[in-house]
């Protein structure tokens, strides 16, 4: 009897810690406009997370808001409109002029994930962002951790990183989209 007691006990500690194991964790999907530049793409959005707040024990992809996230990307030759047909995301970050296309914000709207839009950096952006120095700290930053230069779309990749922890770590998670969506709307 004893032992049906401590099974009990472990899958009821077990589910309790996989509920908050998945409370503090988000997935993102990351479209790059240009296949051609979807690693400086993955880079610059990388960059952000590993400059939050990480932990040591960290099994995602970075962190931002205080959470972990894990980054995907459409395979090679799939569209972004059937990667996200394939997984469940809470986040589409879209780099470049992708933002603009109906028929991904429609399958964007559908799949119920926040849409992060960044096809250029508004001065509100670049002073938000990039720093007073009009990206020149991010540039060094980027170039310290990829040995080469920061492209527009890692730049834009990065933006669309902090945006998103913006929009995240008042709400401590991703279950208000629609605040969410506020914050992402203000840029």
């Amino acid at each position: 009897m004893k032992t049906a007691k401590f099974s009990l006990l472990t899958v009821i500690l077990s589910t309790a810690f996989a509920t908050t194991a998945l409370a503090h964790r988000f997935e993102v999907l990351l479209i790059a406009s240009d296949p051609a530049t979807a690693v400086d793409t993955y880079d610059g959005f990388r960059l952000a997370t590993r400059e939050r707040d990480g932990h040591a024990d960290e099994e995602s992809d970075g962190h931002l808001g205080g959470l972990d996230v894990y980054i995907n990307t459409p395979a090679k030759g799939e569209t972004a409109i059937a990667a996200l047909a394939g997984g469940t995301f809470d986040l589409v970050a879209v780099i470049g002029k992708l933002a603009d296309d109906g028929a991904l914000q429609s399958a964007i709207r559908a799949s119920g994930a926040v849409m992060v839009p960044v096809a250029s950096v508004s001065p509100a952006m670049e002073s938000e962002f990039l720093g007073p120095d009009q990206g020149g700290a991010f540039n060094g930053r980027f170039e310290a951790a990829e040995n080469r230069a920061a492209t527009p779309p890692a730049t834009l990749s990065y933006i669309a990183a902090r945006l998103i922890d913006l929009a995240v770590r008042p709400q401590e998670g991703v279950e208000d989209r629609a605040a969410m969506r506020a914050v992402i709307a203000e840029y």
